[in-house]
């Protein structure tokens, strides 16, 4: 007399529960990208005349090197007259003039498109795992940082909040 044991299709379990965590995650991970560019656009401290650095703010979520989720990018109206330098020479008389000039305000758009295409060209970067990048892509957000003014720092310390909340709620534990 034999006795036939079959075991279940562990493969199959193991990769279904894997898929299963990898699933909320990456839910999880866009929840707090998305609160972390309503709280940056919300909570900023600068004066944005052409609105192009609170457009930059956004997210992209990547997976193994792909983009698998992404903030909209909306663009943003500047909040206030958008002052320009204006610098030439008058011909007839030699006169250098030099003076400020008040232009409109901006409508966002270049950084909404200059914050997408920053945060996309850094997820290039991560071939492995699933990663959350928040930006704020215009080439001077550092600076108005440094100056002291939030561009992206509450967004972060919300981040540093909220992430290791939600790990604990799916299971995980920080080490």
């Amino acid at each position: 007399m034999g006795i036939k044991v079959t075991l279940p299709d562990i493969d199959g379990i193991m990769a279904s529960k894997v898929k299963e965590i990898e699933e909320a995650i990456v839910y999880n991970l866009s929840y707090v990208g998305e609160r972390c560019v309503n709280e940056a656009r919300a909570g900023h401290t600068y004066t944005d005349r052409t609105g192009n650095l609170t457009s930059s703010m956004g997210y992209v979520l990547v997976k193994d090197g792909q983009i698998i989720r992404e903030s909209s990018f909306e663009p943003v109206h500047g909040q206030y007259e958008n002052m320009q330098r204006v610098q030439f020479t008058v011909k007839a008389t030699g006169k250098k003039v030099d003076y400020w000039a008040k232009g409109q305000s901006g409508d966002g758009q270049k950084g909404a498109k200059t914050g997408k295409t920053f945060a996309r060209s850094i997820a290039s970067e991560f071939q492995s795992g699933i990663v959350l990048i928040v930006v704020a892509g215009m080439n001077y957000a550092r600076y108005v940082s440094d100056r002291g003014f939030n561009v992206l720092s509450s967004a972060e310390i919300m981040a540093e909040k909220l992430v290791p909340q939600i790990m604990q709620r799916l299971g995980y534990e920080r080490r």
